[in-house]
């Protein structure tokens, strides 16, 4: 666990920021020597699927439609509960052919569900229950510390950052202290610990393979995404 982390911490993947901070800031290099201290005790691991097209034009604004977190505990890899939501789109209401082929969801599923202003609110009042009863801070120098993870910083520093910019939503803080997994796992290839050495450029599922590890469920779903995330970080946190 530690040494996940302390490698992710010296990539500069690991993100703790609070406005009015810019979102891409990263901790300083003076902050790390405290921080390799540090023992993460759960992982929140998150994967939108956004709406998409085939040929997309220029100005297309991309918006989330499906909302999901894995939690799980460091010491066993287990998770132990999970967030999960479809979202409407209100900028661009109908999917096309080739975001509901992608992802698997339905023009149906995102018409009954509800907009990202209100699953935003379901997920913070979500997440503040799971902090009071996991015990547990998004602070890197907390005791009982816990990050956000993801395949990639796309998900929190490109897509949700800019669609609650342009809808004027507030942006959950928490998810400022997070790690990107991809860096990680390009690291831990280049130090001959597991996949490829000479180097890693592929997709999650292509990471799992190199891992020796089979992706399970559907390609392109996010709580599948999630859970599979979830299942490389325990397979990293092994070695």
């Amino acid at each position: 666990m530690e040494q996940t982390l302390r490698l992710a911490e010296s990539l500069g993947c690991v993100h703790h920021v609070v406005p009015p901070a810019i979102l891409s800031s990263k901790i300083n290099q003076s902050d790390l020597v405290h921080l390799t201290q540090l023992v993460v005790h759960w992982y929140f691991v998150l994967d939108f699927e956004s709406t998409c097209d085939i040929k997309p034009k220029s100005d297309t604004k991309v918006e989330i439609i499906e909302f999901p977190v894995v939690v799980v505990r460091a010491e066993t890899g287990q998770i132990i509960d999970e967030f999960h939501r479809y979202v409407r789109p209100t900028e661009s209401p109908i999917l096309s052919d080739f975001c509901k082929k992608l992802t698997g969801i339905s023009q149906r599923t995102v018409d009954t569900s509800t907009d990202l202003r209100h699953v935003l609110k379901e997920f913070e009042n979500w997440l503040k229950l799971k902090k009071k009863e996991l015990n547990c801070a998004f602070k890197l120098d907390s005791p009982n510390a816990a990050v956000f993870v993801t395949w990639t910083d796309w998900d929190i520093r490109t897509c949700l950052w800019n669609e609650c910019q342009r809808k004027q939503l507030s942006f959950p803080v928490d998810l400022l202290t997070r790690i990107d997994l991809k860096v990680v796992f390009k690291q831990w290839c280049a130090a001959g610990q597991i996949g490829p050495k000479q180097g890693f450029q592929g997709c999650l599922q292509d990471a799992l393979n190199a891992a020796g590890l089979t992706f399970r469920g559907r390609p392109h779903s996010g709580i599948a995404d999630a859970r599979n995330t979830a299942a490389l970080l325990n397979r990293i946190i092994l070695s």
